[in-house]
C-alpha cells in the first residue's frame, strides 16, 4: 500500500507539471505572427525544436522549451569530463551557476535565430528591433519557467526532465503517423503496395525498439576480487558495463550539436549574405543530403563514445581499486586496470554507436534516395528516444518499489 501511495503521488505530481507545461505551450506571444517553419534547415532543426519544445500551432512563451538547458547541460558535462581532475575544486553550486549562465547564452542564441524569421502584427518597421528583443526576452523567461517545472518534477515527480520530453515525443509520433497515413493515399496503387507501405515502417520500428532494448538492458560483467572480503559472496562480485554505456542520450543530443552550427551560420548569413562558404554549409548542414547525413551519423558515434567515458570513468575506478586493494583478476591495479577499462568502454561505445548509426541511418539514406520530405523517415529517432526514456522511467519505478520495502526498517 505504501508503494502504491508513493507512486500515485509522484505520478499525479508529474501529471500536474505536464498540464502546466502544455498550458504554457499554448499561451501565444500576442504581437507575433506564426510562420509555418521559422527555422527551416531541411526539417532537422524544426524536428529537434518540436522534440524539446513540442509541436506548437502558435509562437508561445514556451517556444524554446528545454532546448537551452539541455544544450548547456551536455556541453557543460563534456567540459567537466575534459577537466575532470580539477572538478573537485569547484563546488556543485558554482557548477550549477556556470551551467545556468551557459544556458542563458544558448537561449539568447537560439531565441535570436528563431525570432529572425518571425513576423509581427505591428505593420511599421520602427519598432522591429524592440519587438524582436521583447520576443527573445519573453522566450527566455518562458524557458526559465520550463526549467523550474522540469527541476520540480525531477525532485517530486517521476521521470525527471524526460517526462516533459515524453509528452512531446508521443505527440510527435502520433502526428507523424497521421501525416504518413495521408501521404500513403498518393502511393496506394495495389493491395500489395499498400501492405508494403504499412508494414515497412512498422517492421523497422520494431527493429529499432529491439536494438535499443538489447543495448539498454544487455551488459558485460567484469569479475573483480575484493581483498578485504572473505566469504562466498565475494566470488560473485563484478563490474557491470552496459552494452550501450551512454544509453539513448546521444540520439537526443546529436541534434543539439547538429543544430548549434546551423544557428551560428544563420546569424553569420545576416552579416555576410553573399558569402559562398556560409551559404554552402547552410544548404548542406541538413540530413536531407549525404554530406549532412554523414556528419550527423559521425557525430552520433562520437557522442556515444564521449558519453560512455563521461558516465563511467576508468580513471576513477582504477583509483578506487588502488585505495581499496580490489583488483581485476590478471591485471595490476593502476594503469593496467585503467587501460583495460578504457578498452572495454571504447569497444562498447563504438559498437553501440555504430548500431544506432545503422538503424537511424538506413531510413534517412532512403529518404535522400527517394527525395521524399515525409517525416516518417525521422520516426526511428523519436522511437529510439522514447524507448530509452520509457526504460529509464521503468527503472525509477522499480527503485521506488524496492526503497519503500525497506522503509519500515529505517
Amino acid at each position: 500500500m505504501i508503494t502504491k501511495s508513493i507512486l500515485r503521488d509522484k505520478l499525479l505530481y508529474s501529471m500536474l507539471i505536464l498540464i502546466m507545461y502544455v498550458f504554457g505551450q499554448n499561451v501565444p506571444i500576442p504581437w507575433v505572427v506564426t510562420p509555418e517553419n521559422a527555422l527551416g534547415g531541411g526539417g532537422i532543426q524544426q524536428y529537434f525544436r518540436e522534440l524539446m519544445a513540442g509541436r506548437q500551432t502558435v509562437v508561445s512563451v514556451f517556444s524554446l522549451g528545454l532546448m537551452p538547458w539541455m544544450t548547456a547541460s551536455i556541453v557543460w558535462q563534456i567540459f567537466q569530463s575534459i577537466t575532470r581532475d580539477n572538478k573537485s575544486k569547484t563546488s556543485s553550486r558554482k557548477n550549477y551557476q556556470k551551467s545556468m549562465v551557459l544556458a542563458l547564452l544558448v537561449a539568447i542564441l537560439q531565441g535570436t535565430v528563431y525570432t529572425s524569421s518571425l513576423q509581427f502584427s505591428v505593420p511599421t518597421h520602427d519598432y522591429d528591433a524592440l519587438l524582436r528583443t521583447m520576443t527573445v526576452i519573453t522566450m527566455i523567461a518562458g524557458s526559465s519557467i520550463v526549467i523550474v517545472l522540469a527541476s520540480s518534477n525531477n525532485r517530486y515527480g517521476i521521470g525527471g526532465t524526460s517526462f516533459l520530453i515524453l509528452g512531446n515525443i508521443t505527440e510527435r509520433l502520433l502526428t507523424t503517423a497521421v501525416s504518413y497515413w495521408g501521404e500513403m493515399a498518393f502511393f496506394r496503387t495495389s493491395t500489395w503496395n499498400t501492405v508494403t507501405l504499412v508494414l515497412s515502417p512498422i517492421l523497422w520500428g520494431l527493429i529499432v525498439i529491439i536494438v535499443t532494448v538489447i543495448f539498454e538492458r544487455g551488459e558485460i560483467r567484469i569479475p573483480i576480487s575484493r581483498v578485504m572480503i572473505h566469504n562466498s559472496f565475494s566470488d560473485e562480485d563484478y563490474i557491470a558495463v552496459k552494452m550501450n554505456p551512454a544509453g539513448t542520450m546521444p540520439a537526443m543530443f546529436v541534434m543539439t550539436f547538429f543544430a548549434i552550427p546551423y544557428y551560428l551560420l544563420r546569424i553569420l548569413s545576416h552579416f555576410y549574405p553573399d558569402n559562398k562558404t556560409i551559404l554552402w554549409w547552410l544548404d548542406n548542414l541538413t540530413i536531407t543530403n549525404y554530406t549532412g547525413l554523414l556528419i550527423f551519423l559521425l557525430l552520433l558515434i562520437a557522442l556515444t563514445l564521449t558519453f560512455s567515458f563521461i558516465i563511467i570513468s576508468p580513471s576513477n575506478i582504477a583509483e578506487q581499486f588502488e585505495k581499496s586493494g580490489d583488483l581485476i583478476p590478471g591485471l595490476r591495479p593502476g594503469k593496467s586496470t585503467k587501460h583495460y577499462l578504457r578498452h572495454i568502454l571504447f569497444r562498447q561505445g563504438l559498437n553501440s554507436g555504430f548500431a544506432m548509426a545503422v538503424v537511424l541511418g538506413v531510413p534517412l539514406s532512403l529518404q535522400i534516395l527517394l527525395k521524399s520530405e515525409s517525416q516518417i523517415f525521422m520516426a526511428p529517432i523519436t522511437l529510439m528516444i522514447l524507448t530509452g526514456i520509457t526504460a529509464t522511467i521503468i527503472d525509477q519505478v522499480q527503485v521506488i518499489r524496492e526503497m519503500t520495502q525497506y522503509k519500515p526498517f529505517l
